[in-house]
């Protein structure tokens, strides 16, 4: 079960694909516009079923021709830069239909970490304390709530382990720590052939991300204000695959292609692969997309994270604009130098990141799910399913003072409304400080249908209430 972002989507294939190979009959519901037709071709080739769900409030398994099936395991692929994840939304759903099945989460990342990071470049001190309050004790709630958990890093491992610790201190499973896995990334599958040499390539670097995630951006950005404007005179061109790109990153020697489903024909006409992360946690599956292809890599040091790379060997590594400069200036001179790293750069990918590891990882931890006992389902995600609120909210705020902070369902979406009378408008992780008796009113934009709002006391920093509030009726905007 899971959404159909382009790096869920690769994560998914990963997993499903040595299931298979392990002897597993597997069936996937996308939890969006449903699988693409490049992606369901591929999952139709191996044998596995993909069906499309359209309503994700009311999970009705009988709808479908696979109810009868007897699943034993339900993985489910959070993304945790939704304002609830697929698990909170349909737990208690497919647990009804599904009591003796294991659930299984997939991570790709410490989500309220990565958007902590995010927060702390852009200076959102009090978003950042929501992230960290709030989210992090929610998420780990997801995590402690499940059977087990699939990690992608090892250090998102151990971070996972630590909160939920700290956060669940009640949590019955002395055996948390044999319950967290790490599955190796392995990139979308490229075809055994040689890839074309260095004189057959565009004098071009290539950038894979969409504009609708602020890690994205930020590196982008980070990009063509610190390091593209001292490389343009070389007649360097970039190429960037994504959707969502917002206008002004399209600056003097930047293509914006769009979306992609086979990036082979981009990534032969490159010399070199970008990967500017510069917030966010876990694996940069970029990172791992560019080397697997044979492109030589130019990334920092938090694109490099969880991936053993030995800069200036297998890759250039760079946080500083002028090394970032100079590692793609001279892979863009350097035939010598770029051949001997894109052969490095497979070489690695092959020992850490190869479809072989990942059936590895995941044979070992179906193996030790089998010889544990079932984690009592004790969490409650009822606060997920929205409310339609047309009546005042009361609040009881003890010291007389709170935060107000917002996360709608997906970034850039605005709601306006007034406060005491006064024009407000909420964005992504917005925050107001409110005093006694403070009236809001709030006014959803054209094509969103949900926000959720929370309101923490100042005084102890403790959450005094939590709603979702939803749209009364389609014809509805209040």
């Amino acid at each position: 079960l899971g959404n159909n972002w382009w790096t869920c989507i690769i994560r998914i294939i990963n997993i499903a694909d040595e299931l298979v190979n392990l002897g597993h009959n597997i069936t996937i519901v996308s939890t969006r516009d449903c699988a693409t037709p490049h992606w369901k071709h591929h999952f139709f080739t191996r044998g596995i079923q993909v069906y499309c769900l359209q309503d994700q409030k009311h999970f009705d398994p009988s709808q479908f021709p696979f109810a009868a099936n007897n699943f034993t395991l339900v993985f489910y692929s959070t993304f945790w830069w939704e304002t609830n994840s697929i698990y909170e939304k349909i737990t208690e759903q497919v647990r009804s239909w599904l009591p003796e099945a294991r659930h299984i989460l997939i991570s790709d990342d410490v989500g309220w970490k990565s958007r902590e990071s995010v927060l702390s470049l852009q200076k959102k001190d009090l978003q950042i304390w929501s992230q960290r309050h709030v989210q992090r004790q929610r998420q780990t709630q997801v995590m402690c709530d499940a059977d087990g958990v699939l990690t992608i890093t090892e250090q998102d491992r151990s971070e996972i382990l630590r909160d939920i610790h700290e956060l669940c201190p009640n949590h019955e499973s002395t055996d948390i720590h044999k319950r967290l896995w790490v599955i190796r990334y392995t990139s979308e599958p490229v075809e055994a052939k040689k890839f074309p040499d260095f004189n057959t390539r565009a004098n071009a670097i290539v950038f894979v991300g969409n504009g609708f995630n602020p890690t994205n951006v930020m590196g982008l950005k980070w990009f063509l204000t610190e390091v593209f404007t001292t490389i343009q005179s070389h007649h360097i061109k970039l190429y960037v695959i994504g959707k969502g790109w917002p206008k002004d990153v399209v600056v003097p020697g930047v293509i914006v292609l769009g979306e992609k489903t086979d990036l082979t024909l981009y990534f032969n006409a490159a010399k070199v692969c970008i990967t500017p992360s510069v917030a966010g946690t876990g694996l940069s599956t970029k990172s791992v997309t560019c080397l697997m292809y044979g492109l030589p890599l130019v990334t920092t040091s938090r694109g490099a994270a969880g991936i053993q790379l030995a800069n200036g060997v297998d890759a250039v590594v760079a946080d500083h604009p002028r090394d970032f400069a100079n590692g793609i200036l001279q892979l863009m001179t350097n035939e010598e130098k770029w051949a001997s790293m894109s052969q490095l750069g497979l070489q690695l990918i092959a020992e850490q990141h190869s479809p072989q590891m990942t059936r590895k990882d995941l044979q070992k931890a179906l193996e030790t799910i089998d010889t544990l006992d079932r984690v009592p389902h004790i969490q409650s995600f009822d606060a997920s399913q929205p409310v339609q609120v047309r009546e005042p909210v009361p609040l009881h705020i003890e010291s007389g003072n709170a935060l107000l902070f917002s996360e709608p369902f997906f970034e850039g979406q605005v709601w306006n409304g007034t406060i005491q009378g006064r024009p407000m408008t909420v964005r992504a992780l917005s925050s107001f400080i409110l005093g006694p008796d403070t009236s809001i009113t709030l006014q959803s934009p054209k094509g969103s249908k949900e926000l959720d709002v929370s309101v923490v006391d100042l005084a102890d920093f403790k959450p005094v209430t939590s709603v979702r509030l939803a749209h009364k009726r389609k014809s509805s905007r209040s």
